[in-house]
């Protein structure tokens, strides 16, 4: 507890020094006290002191005894008993203390009794607490600050007559990972009438909104006090988001000193000018703004550079067409792609370079304008002018390039125009088509042999009825060798039947045929390839069988057809084998009839394949291409008759041998279903030769009867 000598007479302790009147002239023993009352005025847990004068009046006969008696405990006495002989006096130190007494007033006495006159007196004792005082200022602080930033305010304390102790605390101290907060120092020991400075750290970490930050100021005595409490300090964030926009200057308003600009996505600031900003710009000036953002869309700027507005766009060209002849439809759509790049409003404009062409282009949309950042799409449309001309003209040039031109122009000040040029291509699918391949077998020895001299028909899978004035390279079935055929039914399997459009070759010593540059009516890319077994010459080798009326032929189908354009070209081998070959073609077909032969007088070990007939031909060829340029004298050798010659022959269905053998009559080579198989070994492999040989003998000679 601190404790304070006061001296008498400074206005703290009021006190009066008196002689004591009414006394008994009786008795001349007489006291005076240079107190009638005691007030003192001191700050909580201090003390304060004045001093009681006791004097003994000269005259007196005796001495007086005095006992001094205080009220309460905080009246604090020197000396409470003591004597004064006649004449004498005595100071007594009077003590008051506040100790913990909260602020406010108190009273007591001191009762002085005596065997002097008074015998008895009363001192009023006041005690006067005070209340301790302090200021804080300013109460409210505005303080502008970034989303990351860090300032220091200063908050002023003024301190009363009574030192104090203050702790200090917030809604926001500092701490990590907060988005902002206050450092301070968090108590302070203030001394009578002291002014302080506090310094108050703010630190924001991301703050985007306005907050609040209060600070609290208490002593120890607050809560006692009915008009003094705790002090309190807001401290105003304020914001100020940092933001650079840049846009077209849409409206200007002098009066109250603001222009409004739009930015490419649309949206629209106010912009608070400056005083060294206005009147300065111009509605559709283009500028960067940088500066603090206020609200929603104000800003107070910084710095406005003007900037030149760039004019940019992509073009994306239109993409290809194709037209195939026999897709039904006779228009086509493909699509192009403008798009404003810049900062500028572009207007387009569309055309083409028009020639002799066989078509017609036309754009949708074929003018338009778009604002930065927009496309547009267009639709291109191609269509003939005469779509007849897709299926009965043959296209020298089969792809058009198309040049396209943009022409855009840019809304700048001032305006420009530039030309942009596209190609495109119009394509119609090539009819020409190549297809080549080679026939062959393999023989019992495992050696893979050509079929060689035998006609080689390339037939029409698709109708193309109409077509007739426009078959460069195909005969109708009506018309050429196909028509004198004898085959079986199945030749014509899958193929529309009026008319039939085909080509013929035949196949090179190599077993190799090709269809070289002829033209696909339909388009596509859909044939069958049949290889019949007869000769081109007018007097060569027919293979037939069983009842030696029906050629014998191997089929492949191929489709190949593919949108919108096929292939103009395809490599077709047929190879004729039996199933257990590693190149076995389970697709290859033959006639259907083929497989019907039966015999009422043997039994045949497997049934008829392509293979037997392939080898049969391949002698029987061999045989021919010895003798077919022989002559005699001024004849040829062999006499122009076709030679027909009849594998598993029905002429030995009924004979004593029951299926075996072979013979030669009358232009024709009959071999029995037994002796007919690749692999029969009980008849030389070259019977053939041999048949061959009287048929020779026939031509040269005559043959009068079978042999």
């Amino acid at each position: 507890m601190k404790r304070v000598l006061i001296p008498m007479l400074v206005g703290i302790i009021a006190f009066s020094f008196l002689p004591l009147a009414g006394f008994s002239t009786e008795k001349s023993t007489f006291l005076n006290l240079s107190l009638n009352s005691i007030e003192a005025s001191v700050c909580p847990g201090e003390s304060v002191q004045t001093l009681l004068t006791v004097r003994a009046d000269p005259s007196n006969t005796e001495d007086c005894n005095i006992t001094l008696t205080p009220s309460d405990k905080w009246i604090i006495l020197e000396i409470t008993n003591f004597t004064l002989s006649p004449g004498a006096s005595r100071q007594v130190k009077i003590t008051l203390i506040a100790g913990e007494k909260t602020p406010g007033t108190y009273q007591g006495s001191i009762t002085m009794t005596s065997n002097c006159k008074p015998e008895h007196v009363e001192i009023p004792v006041i005690l006067h607490v005070l209340e301790p005082t302090f200021s804080v200022s300013p109460q409210t602080i505005d303080l502008e600050l970034k989303p990351y930033d860090e300032k220091i305010v200063n908050i002023y304390i003024q301190n009363g007559k009574c030192s104090v102790n203050l702790t200090i605390s917030s809604t926001a101290d500092l701490i990590e990972g907060s988005l902002f907060g206050i450092t301070y120092q968090k108590s302070l020991s203030l001394s009578p009438y002291q002014r302080v400075i506090l310094p108050v750290r703010v630190k924001t970490n991301g703050l985007m909104e306005n907050s609040m930050i209060q600070m609290f100021f208490d002593s120890p005595y607050t809560e006692h006090s009915e008009t003094f409490g705790t002090q309190t300090v807001k401290i105003n964030l304020l914001i100020q988001i940092p933001i650079t926009v840049e846009g077209e200057i849409v409206e200007i308003n002098k009066d109250e000193g603001y222009i409004i600009i739009e930015t490419p996505d649309g949206k629209r600031y106010k912009i608070i000018l400056r005083e060294e900003d206005k009147g300065k710009y111009k509605e559709g000036e283009y500028i960067e703004v940088e500066g603090i953002k206020i609200g929603e869309n104000e800003i107070i700027p910084e710095k406005i550079t003007y900037i030149k507005k760039e004019c940019n766009y992509r073009i994306i060209g239109p993409g290809e067409v194709i037209f195939c002849p026999w897709c039904p439809d006779k228009e086509k759509v493909t699509k192009a792609w403008v798009e404003n790049t810049g900062e500028v409003n572009i207007g387009v404009s569309i055309s083409w370079d028009e020639f002799d062409d066989p078509f017609t282009i036309t754009f949708s949309p074929q003018s338009f304008s778009l604002a930065p950042g927009e496309g547009k799409e267009i639709e291109v449309k191609v269509k003939f002018k005469n779509p007849e001309e897709l299926t009965n003209t043959y296209f020298e040039q089969d792809k058009y390039p198309v040049f396209v031109n943009f022409s855009v122009t840019c809304f700048t000040d001032p305006p420009t125009t530039s030309t942009q040029k596209e190609t495109m291509f119009v394509e119609i699918c090539d009819r020409r088509r190549n297809i080549s391949g080679k026939v062959t077998f393999r023989t019992p020895g495992g050696k893979e042999c050509p079929v060689k001299g035998a006609k080689v028909f390339l037939l029409i899978k698709d109708k193309v009825e109409g077509l007739e004035s426009f078959c460069p390279g195909f005969l109708l079935k009506e018309e050429g060798e196909i028509h004198s055929l004898n085959v079986d039914d199945s030749f014509y399997d899958g193929i529309p039947r009026d008319p039939v459009y085909y080509t013929r070759t035949y196949t090179e010593d190599d077993g190799s045929f090709k269809f070289e540059e002829f033209l696909d009516p339909a388009c596509k890319h859909n044939y069958a390839i049949i290889v019949v077994f007869q000769s081109p010459d007018y007097f060569g080798p027919n293979l037939t069988y069983c009842n030696c009326e029906k050629t014998f032929f191997v089929r492949k189908d191929i489709n190949k057809t593919t949108f919108p354009c096929s292939p103009t070209h395809s490599e077709v081998d047929i190879y004729i084998g039996k199933k257990g070959d590693k190149k076995y073609d389970s697709s290859l077909k033959m006639p259907k009839d083929f497989s019907c032969i039966k015999g009422k007088h043997y039994i045949m070990k497997s049934p008829p394949t392509g293979v037997d007939m392939a080898q049969i031909w391949c002698h029987i060829m061999e045989s021919y291409e010895v003798f077919k340029d022989l002559y005699c004298d001024s004849e040829g050798a062999l006499k122009p008759m076709k030679l027909k010659i009849c594998a598993f022959s029905k002429e030995f269905d009924n004979s004593a041998n029951k299926g075996k053998g072979a013979f030669y009559y009358n232009g024709e080579i009959h071999i029995g279903p037994l002796d007919s198989h690749q692999g029969d070994n009980d008849e030389p492999m070259n019977r053939e030769w041999h048949e061959f040989g009287h048929y020779l003998h026939d031509c040269l000679y005559g043959i009068p009867k079978r042999s």
